[in-house]
């Protein structure tokens, strides 16, 4: 026997929604010539469904080859049909990048070749041999049939080491809640503060701004940047790509990106490391970099010069999502007793609509003036908010792990099975991780479409989205088994989330496949993160999507913030460039009205979720005109994450059900559950 010892990088991470909030999801790979022959034939004639696929000689070989268990034949045959219906959106998201006759994905700050998608990623293959990108050699390694064979939670694998020990520098930024789940859950008993070699960190926090306008954060902007790089270097860190290739683009800093670094995710590592060992730090430099940047990357300052003149200077133009984050960022200068400088520049709409601070507060701190006593008060003001909406995420994750400690539990059983090779154990639960999707345009499939808002705000309630569709799954499926003898596959959900046309067209809809089990649901709301916003927001766009559709039977709409006016569309799309929208779906602009007009023509009530009273008025009209519902909703609560869970639910159960059944299944709900929200 050998002690299994686990070693940490920084603690933080542990309570991050990549780790704490999410599942691991191995899978066995099964390669054959009839699978790459089934493969290849379906990706070739994209059949409509998976009943049309088993009248193919392919198809029969493939289940000869394996037997008795022809079921995972027709999951990897469902799984790909659905991959290439979405396949579109998932090469827009994630960008894959084709190098070495491989395909690999942006991960952190770099690109990795040992992450895949599942089908898509095979489909990825596909595509890039048809292009002659890929060649055939590596193809066949990659096409293979996936096995789902568990899903762990990552919070829960610490607790199978002898010994979990490591090194952090955010060891005092923990909330108390994490300082017990490290001590109760990790047995992480002994914490010790250690001084630093180089002695106190000599970063000076120079300045907080906070400007009104988009005009007046550009200009503070440029005025740090043009007083740093003066004689000194600067690295200007924003809160995503996006917003980073918005300001290089920008006619106010247009003229000097030629000379700038660009530190973005797609960079290959050998630029990065150009940039971050030679460039970053020399006098006059500057250097825009995503926040993925603010974790673990080492700017070596060589020149004395840019020392003597006060060391590296970092512009902050977001509030990190956590105060460790937030060190981390400030950790990228005065690096090993060096000199360095911070500072913070934000805009106030950001902050009133993502963190809601105070905004008579905001305004009497911005009215002081300049100086460092308004600086700290300012830093209080946020940093309370921040901490505030940081322990409703760490609630959320938490109740996330608890609600999935059976599957976890289950995928170890599973484990087991195969180490003792109980094949009928095994056989069990392959069959249940391994059920085909139902066939698409299924008589009788009730079709919920789950609208959200995916702007800068909304990050709480995507977690709280993503923790609570296994629930609703697993809950209809449970009133359907007892009422009617089958579960999830008389239903069909999708998700679609929409942000704003500043955006852009990759990010202003994104959507998952229509699904009948909650795993690939998570999954896309898993890869989905809250970014961007203005104002009202493309609500018309949501709409728009939910009348592409075919036999949707019942829209949920969550946002905070009323969909754009009719004036507003014509206005933000020229704003940010009409040309972006020219030969994409989006090229002809349309309204709420409009959309909602067809929505009511095709009798589709939409269920509006309202998250603050400014967008309640807009929500509820918008119910009304539909036949829907309208409801206030506070995820933070467990009465608010009961509503959702509920009352999406009750609206599956009533349209499987239908005229004669419908109220029966929803009372055998209310019944089991509790309170009906409908």
């Amino acid at each position: 026997w050998k002690p299994r010892v686990l070693l940490v990088d920084e603690v933080d991470v542990f309570f991050t929604k990549s780790f704490y909030g999410s599942t691991y999801l191995p899978a066995c790979e099964l390669r054959h010539e009839t699978i790459s022959n089934l493969l290849r034939e379906v990706y070739t004639k994209k059949p409509a469904t998976l009943e049309a696929v088993k009248d193919w000689q392919v198809y029969k070989d493939v289940c000869l080859r394996l037997q008795t268990w022809e079921f995972l034949v027709d999951t990897a045959v469902s799984s790909m049909l659905g991959g290439m219906e979405c396949f579109a959106e998932h090469a827009a998201e994630s960008q894959y990048v084709v190098k070495d006759d491989a395909i690999g994905y942006r991960e952190q700050d770099s690109i990795v070749f040992n992450v895949s998608y599942g089908y898509l990623t095979l489909i990825a293959y596909l595509k890039e041999n048809q292009a002659g990108n890929i060649s055939e050699h590596s193809l066949t390694k990659n096409l293979k049939l996936l096995v789902e064979c568990g899903e762990f939670l990552f919070a829960k694998l610490p607790q199978d080491f002898d010994l979990v020990m490591g090194v952090t520098g955010t060891l005092e930024t923990m909330s108390p809640a994490e300082k017990r789940i490290v001590k109760e859950d990790y047995h992480i008993k002994r914490m010790v503060y250690m001084p630093s070699v180089y002695g106190q960190n000599q970063v000076v926090e120079k300045l907080i701004a906070v400007e009104e306008s988009e005009e007046g954060f550009l200009a503070t902007l440029m005025a740090e940047i043009e007083e740093a790089k003066a004689a000194r270097a600067v690295v200007v860190f924003f809160d995503s790509t996006q917003g980073l290739r918005e300001f290089a683009k920008h006619p106010c800093f247009s003229k000097h990106v030629d000379e700038s670094n660009l530190l973005l995710e797609e960079i290959y590592p050998e630029e990065k490391s150009q940039i971050v060992t030679c460039r970053a730090a020399t006098m006059n430099a500057v250097t825009l970099a995503s926040s993925t940047f603010g974790r673990g990357t080492d700017f070596q300052c060589m020149d004395d010069t840019v020392q003597q003149a006060g060391g590296i200077h970092i512009i902050q133009t977001h509030v990190a999502d956590t105060l460790s984050e937030e060190i981390q960022i400030k950790g990228r200068t005065a690096r090993q007793g060096e000199k360095g400088s911070w500072s913070m520049v934000l805009r106030k709409p950001c902050l009133l609509k993502t963190y809601a601070v105070d905004e008579q507060a905001l305004s009497n701190i911005m009215a002081a003036g300049r100086n460092d006593e308004s600086r700290k008060a300012m830093w209080n003001l946020i940093n309370d908010k921040r901490m505030h909406l940081n322990m409703a995420q760490l609630e959320e994750l938490i109740s996330f792990v608890a609600e999935n400690e059976v599957t976890h539990q289950q995928a170890v059983s599973f484990s087991s099975a195969l180490l003792t090779k109980n094949v009928v154990d095994v056989r069990k639960y392959l069959e249940h991780r391994n059920r085909p999707a139902a066939s698409m345009g299924m008589e009788g499939k009730a079709r919920i479409l789950v609208l959200m808002d995916a702007t800068g705000s909304m990050s709480q309630i995507i977690t709280a989205a993503k923790d609570a569709v296994g629930e609703m799954f697993g809950r209809a499926g449970e009133i359907l088994d007892e009422h009617l003898g089958k579960g999830t596959d008389k239903f069909e959900m999708q998700f679609a989330v929409f942000r704003n046309y500043s955006s852009g067209p990759a990010k202003l809809l994104e959507f998952s496949p229509w699904k009948s089990n909650p795993d690939d649901l998570r999954d896309f709301l898993k890869a989905t993160s809250a970014s961007g916003g203005q104002g009202n927001e493309a609500i018309e766009i949501g709409f728009w999507h939910a009348n592409q559709q075919a036999d949707v039977k019942r829209i949920i709409l969550i946002g905070d913030a009323p969909g754009n006016e009719d004036a507003e569309v014509s206005k933000k799309r020229h704003g940010y460039g009409e040309a972006r929208f020219l030969s994409t779906n989006y090229q002809q602009p349309t309204t709420v009205n409009t959309e909602m007009d067809k929505l009511i023509a095709k009798k589709i009530p939409v269920d509006c979720f309202f998250v603050n009273t400014r967008c309640q008025a807009a929500f509820e009209k918008m119910a009304k005109a539909t036949h829907g519902k309208a409801f206030p909703l506070v995820v933070s609560k467990v009465e608010g994450r009961e509503l959702l869970i509920g009352h999406i639910t009750t609206s599956i159960l009533l349209h499987v059900g239908g005229e004669g059944k419908g109220d029966e299944l929803v009372n055998a709900y209310t019944k089991k559950f509790g309170k009906m929200h409908s």
